[in-house]
């Protein structure tokens, strides 16, 4: 911390040495002097900012000990170090003296920097109106070309925890901010009628973060209850709601707090661009009145699970718009930047957050930078580069100011016309280069639609009889093409319990996180339900030729990638819809040997004998032994 100080005193004035210096030639008195002059002032700095007060003197600090530091210390620039560093320094520094837990109010520092970058602040008014720990302010401050005594002035953030606002002074000073505007606000309450230029936020989201207090949901919008009409559109009804998720009434406030014409980078949940449901397609509706979508990046699942969130998640970029339309069809035509990030530089799945450096792909080895350090395996400056070099950078000059748009051919963009016609679905992994490209390649080639095979199974809703046995199938025990069942009472079966197969059905897990799992129902069994977790189809008449091509298509790649792609709503729960699922198109296995090879294997499967467990199970005596079922897989035996 007081090193930190010393940089910052001195950066108006780089001529004058700094007062921590090596000390290792000095004496034991001399040290202790100097090392505690240092702490002193920026002790008589920093406690009028922190929450407990520290000494302003090392104590009973052996002088070795402090010639020691002033070795280490002095010849680093702590102030021109990565972000990381210095929030890495604080975290524990905040762990070891307050025993806070940090880790709520960090959004990892990467994706901080990658999100600045594409809003790309100049000498700007930026707001946070959910600051947390200061860290897009602090990003903010760094990205402006000026010192940061004079960008200092023009950032600004609110956050209704007091935590978070003590951690928030803390972390900008300890960035080099002397004008620290960080103040307890409750953002959703206190009205504001000060613009900023660019506004950054990752708002708190999720299903059971709720604003129930009228006099503020009347405030929004989004505060009221929407509906379609006769038509399909969406407008505004005049009943306020009991509630509404805080994120969505955050994603307005943030357009709210932006002047025309300025933009915003904030992360949303996917459930939010996605989700069929009326409350997220009337934000959607209202982002496409008051806005000009910029870009929408996709982060992996389980990026911010070092924070403590378990979401999936993506940053939405926005440009306010001069006058607000009427209905998001009254919008001209322009380009929408769609990206996905798959390597953050880190374990997305481990809060541990271990990185993960890149390697030669046949030696194995660590690839340096210029700076002869570890590279991380991140996408960040890829995509953000990628963005640079669409036709979206040019719609707008703030895109490009003050950076280039680097070499390489035009990235893909989408029109937002397209995005209307698809009912305003904004979730990035539809429109990925990925699922584009992979679309693109099958229909150059002969292809078929599922739709031209496979036609929804519609019988009478399942009612089971609670002392019958059945044969459930859950979704954990599907594979691609094969499925193991649990004998149940009917008593047992579990609500998603719903559909009866008959022989020969075709089920699909429509879930994303079991893309490509699918089977055929045999026909050895006479009582087999399956989960709900499937779409259930029977092979229409004319599809009988296209079998063949369709068991080869479900076993492929090419079937996985479509249904994540295709899934929408939050998290691992996304679900792909009925329509979506049956316009997937798959090659045709034109090669005569291939297709008689397949054959056999088909004639299996419709058979019942290519699941060999399930065929084994009815073949068993009766009179062997029947041990009875785990009630659960934390059971040991």
């Amino acid at each position: 911390m007081a090193k930190i100080w010393d940089e910052t005193t001195h950066r108006s004035n780089p001529d004058v040495p700094l007062d921590l210096q090596d000390y290792s030639a000095a004496s034991d008195d001399a040290v202790k002097n100097q090392m505690n002059e240092c702490l002193s002032s920026a002790a008589e700095h920093y406690n009028r900012y922190l929450p407990e007060r520290v000494d302003k003197t090392f104590g009973t600090v052996a002088p070795e000990a402090l010639r020691r530091l002033s070795q280490v210390l002095s010849p680093v620039n702590i102030l021109a170090s990565r972000q990381k560093v210095i929030q890495d320094f604080y975290m524990r520094f905040a762990k070891d003296l307050y025993r806070w837990d940090l880790a709520q109010f960090f959004t990892p520092h990467e994706v901080v920097k990658f999100i600045v970058d594409l809003t790309n602040p100049r000498l700007e008014h930026v707001v946070d109106p959910a600051c947390g720990s200061a860290d897009f302010l602090v990003s903010a401050l760094q990205a402006m070309p000026t010192a940061v005594g004079t960008a200092a002035e023009f950032v600004t953030g609110h956050d209704n925890s007091p935590k978070a606002v003590q951690v928030a002074v803390l972390n900008m000073m300890l960035h080099g901010d002397g004008k620290t505007a960080i103040k307890e606000v409750d953002s959703l309450q206190a009205a504001s009628d000060t613009l900023h230029d660019v506004v950054l936020c990752n708002p708190p989201f999720g299903t059971r973060i709720l604003e129930k207090r009228e006099e503020v949901l009347k405030n929004f919008d989004m505060g009221y209850r929407w509906e379609r009409t006769v038509r399909g559109d969406l407008k505004k009804t005049k009943n306020v709601r009991s509630s509404q998720q805080t994120g969505i009434l955050f994603a307005e406030l943030c357009v709210r707090l932006c002047q025309p014409g300025g933009r915003v980078g904030i992360i949303l949940p996917n459930g939010y661009l996605g989700n069929a449901k009326v409350e997220y397609a009337a934000l959607r509706e209202w982002l496409f009145r008051n806005t000009r979508l910029v870009a929408v990046i996709g982060f992996p699942r389980f990026t911010f699970k070092k924070s403590g969130a378990d979401v999936s998640a993506s940053v939405v970029v926005l440009e306010r718009r001069r006058d607000s339309l009427s209905s998001s069809a009254d919008s001209d035509e322009y380009r929408i930047y769609f990206g996905m990030i798959e390597s953050v530089g880190w374990r997305a799945g481990d809060k541990t957050a271990k990185p993960i450096y890149k390697r030669d792909l046949e030696t194995g080895t660590l690839l340096l930078d210029e700076a002869n350090e570890p590279m991380l395996d991140a996408d960040f400056s890829t995509v953000l580069e990628e963005f640079r070099r669409s036709a979206t950078a040019h719609q707008s000059e703030w895109i490009l100011s003050g950076c280039s748009p680097g070499d390489g051919p035009q990235t893909p963009t989408m029109s937002s016309d397209d995005i209307l016609h698809r009912g305003l679905i904004l979730d990035p992994k539809r429109y990925s280069s990925k699922y584009r490209s992979l679309v693109d390649s099958i229909r150059a080639g002969p292809h078929f639609r599922l739709r031209d095979v496979l036609q929804p199974v519609k019988r009478p809703s399942f009612k089971p009889i609670s002392s019958q046995f059945y044969r459930y199938v859950e979704i954990g025990n599907v594979r691609a093409g094969a499925y193991d069942s649990d004998v149940k009472r009917g008593w047992d079966l579990p609500g998603r319990a719903k559909l009866v197969a008959r022989p020969g059905d075709v089920f699909v897990a429509h879930v994303w996180g079991c893309a490509g799992k699918w089977f055929v129902s045999s026909g050895m069994e006479d009582d087999l339900i399956v989960t709900n977790g499937c779409s259930q189809f029977e092979i229409n008449r004319e599809g009988d030729e296209l079998v063949i091509d369709l068991v080869a298509g479900l076993c492929s790649e090419l079937f996985s990638v479509q249904m994540r792609a295709l899934a929408r709503g939050s998290d691992g729960l996304a679900t792909v819809a009925l329509d979506d699922l049956l316009e997937i198109r798959l090659p045709l296995v034109t090669d005569d040997s291939r297709r008689e090879r397949l054959q056999r294997l088909v004639d299996g499967l419709f058979r019942g004998g290519a699941n060999l467990r399930e065929t084994v199970r009815a073949a068993l005596p009766e009179t062997w032994p029947q041990p009875a079922a785990r009630k659960s897989h934390c059971v040991l035996v």
